[in-house]
């Protein structure tokens, strides 16, 4: 086998493998793969678009995430996902219901907890229940 071949079954192989490690977070295969840095400008934009403090927002993704900001957080055996440990038997289904799509976006997932507690109020997240936040 040649050396270009080589190079280009390897790239194949590090792509496919990258393309499972996405699926295996439930993102779509060509999703852009979100950092701890969009959780930060996910903060901010959401803050300032539904006017609620951005210290808050990061406090909340702070303790769910256990301090990692992980946009791809999964938590309670699999059933919460994302930087809001957005929950599948709590606020998860009024996430989809709302029109969001992923709650491993970052901008989603900020923009939902923020439109939510500002209209509902914070108690759906244990940080805020604890006193925490």
């Amino acid at each position: 086998m040649s050396i270009g071949l080589r190079r280009a079954v390897a790239a194949f192989i590090a792509a496919l493998a990258l393309v499972y490690a996405v699926r295996a977070v439930g993102a779509a295969p060509d999703a852009y793969v979100y950092t701890e840095r969009d959780v930060g400008r996910a903060l901010t934009e959401a803050a300032q678009r539904h006017g609620v403090s951005r210290a808050f927002l990061r406090c909340i993704a702070f303790y769910e995430t256990g301090g990692t900001f992980d946009p791809y957080a999964i938590g309670d055996d699999g059933r919460s996902h994302g930087a809001f440990q957005l929950y599948e038997h709590g606020l998860l289904p009024t996430f989809y219901a709302w029109g969001y799509t992923t709650p491993y976006s970052p901008y989603q997932a900020a923009d939902f907890v923020a439109a939510w507690g500002k209209r509902n109020g914070w108690q759906a997240w244990t940080p805020v229940r604890w006193g925490l936040c």
